[in-house]
């Protein structure tokens, strides 16, 4: 199953993998089982990681932690997914690379797709597939938060509605500071937004194994109103991950938004979620995305706001510069001999 985790299910960021882990019951594996799982990572990680020229230096690294007798006969399935993420970290500063642990038997996966953990859609459904917060502010500000992004048959009708709810809005304040990423249909889709009907390559996408390219192009056709020609800004914090940060990162490079708050966590990779057996599964880096016509994105260093604040304040500093460009382009005039008549001309 792909997931796209440019930032684009729902963020697999090491912080997500810890706090989801946490949440669950946990399962005590046999060192037999261990040994299994670090066999079927090597294996993954051999075939099919992004970057051909880590997978040995990973190898050796797993190789040398299974030798090591750290737990004994047994070890409960969180803390082995736990050490085994860091040992990947470290060796690889890749924060996409890295195991999932679900109590819950795993879905059964063919070659094209497969269903997500019933732990992730269960979070999907509490939080309206993302899009957790509408509001409009003082000023005919527009309020979005969207905390991730989930499959698209599911997410897409969320979207429009938020799309509706803000489309007769002056100014728009996208939220994205706690967006661990998702998937990449519905990611285009809402991005798709801030485009006008003429498609446009937005992102170019490099995988390893097929050697090959695909392209993300918005869409030339959308339900509703468009988000075009009103100041957009994206609020953005050190949590900002994956396909929360490709949003972020192809708004601002294509001139459609002001991006504020924090530099982002910096994952940039496409992934493939696979499972390992009924209670483990991999995300695996297989490709990467660039701007076209450059060698741009946002792996490692993140995105970098225009205007840079801390996380808690980025909302206020957002309604202001948006109320003052508001306010700056509407202006009094008084008619010639008329001082009594008052015109209000928008711009």
């Amino acid at each position: 199953m792909k997931i796209v985790l440019l930032a684009f299910a729902i963020s697999f960021a090491l912080p997500c993998s810890s706090q989801f882990s946490e949440k669950q019951q946990d399962i005590v594996i046999s060192s037999q089982t261990r040994a299994e799982l670090i066999d079927s990572v090597i294996s993954k990680i051999n075939n099919g990681y992004v970057f051909s020229d880590r997978t040995k230096y990973l190898e050796k690294v797993l190789r040398k932690y299974e030798a090591e007798p750290v737990f004994g006969d047994t070890i409960g399935s969180i803390a082995f997914v736990a050490q085994i993420n860091r040992l990947l970290f470290q060796a690889s500063q890749d924060k996409h690379l890295q195991l999932l642990y679900s109590h819950q038997t795993l879905p059964q996966q063919d070659s094209k797709e497969g269903a997500l953990p019933e732990f992730i859609t269960q979070f999907a459904i509490e939080n309206n597939y993302g899009f957790v917060k509408l509001e409009i502010l003082k000023g005919n500000i527009g309020y979005m938060n969207v905390l991730g992004f989930f499959p698209f048959e599911e997410a897409r009708d969320a979207a429009i509605s938020a799309f509706r709810f803000v489309e007769n809005t002056a100014a728009l304040i996208v939220d994205l500071r706690q967006n661990n990423g998702g998937e990449s249909n519905i990611a285009n889709f809402v991005i798709s937004y801030f485009f006008d009907q003429i498609p446009v390559n937005f992102l170019s996408n490099q995988f390893r194994k097929e050697r090959r390219m695909e392209e993300s192009w918005s869409a030339s056709y959308l339900p509703g109103r468009r988000y075009l020609n009103r100041p957009v800004y994206i609020l953005t914090s050190n949590q900002t991950f994956s396909a929360g940060e490709a949003m972020a990162f192809v708004l601002q490079s294509f001139k459609k938004a002001t991006i504020v708050g924090e530099t982002t966590g910096g994952g940039g990779n496409i992934c493939d979620l696979i499972k390992l057996n009924n209670h483990v599964m991999i995300n695996l880096p297989v490709g990467y995305p660039i701007i076209p016509g450059t060698k741009k994105n946002w792996d490692g260093t993140g995105v970098i706001p225009d205007i840079k604040t801390s996380s808690d304040k980025a909302l206020e500093v957002a309604v202001l510069s948006a109320s003052k460009l508001l306010s700056d382009s509407t202006r009094l005039f008084v008619a010639p001999h008329r001082p009594s008549t008052i015109r209000v001309v928008s711009h």
